[in-house]
């Protein structure tokens, strides 16, 4: 279907002006990692994707804590393959955002993402909250 869209003209560029500001954060909250890693190449193709950028999104969520708090797992793997860093905070100050004091490990934690937990701390992610592969 990327394929598709994109032959017919799509821009892979483009934004919309609510919560999802690019390509790579919709293919991340979709359930297909196939779409990711397409969306991914087709980027990367053009200029390379910093995995790592908190600038993208409003709250500085990355794409990983995008994948880990939809438990994304597939996703997750992918995403880590690439260099993402699972370490990461949201940069947002606002108390209110959903986001606040999020990080991958933090929102597996908070929605009882058990297999993401896992996942994370067996690729070397912790807890920013307590400083551990743990919840607690």
């Amino acid at each position: 279907m990327v394929d598709y869209l994109v032959s017919k003209g799509a821009d892979i560029y483009a934004k919309d002006d609510g919560d999802v500001y690019n390509v790579m954060k919709s293919a991340v909250l979709g359930k297909n990692t196939n779409i990711v890693k397409k969306v991914h190449t087709l980027l990367n193709e053009k200029a390379p994707v910093d995995l790592n950028d908190q600038t993208v999104e409003s709250d500085g969520e990355t794409l990983i804590m995008v994948a880990a708090s939809n438990n994304r797992l597939e996703t997750v793997k992918y995403l880590l393959a690439q260099g993402a860093n699972p370490n990461l905070v949201a940069t947002t100050k606002d108390k209110k955002m959903g986001s606040y004091n999020q990080g991958a490990y933090s929102y597996a934690c908070s929605r009882d993402l058990v297999d993401m937990q896992k996942l994370l701390a067996a690729n070397g992610a912790v807890n920013h909250r307590t400083g551990k592969a743990s919840c607690e």
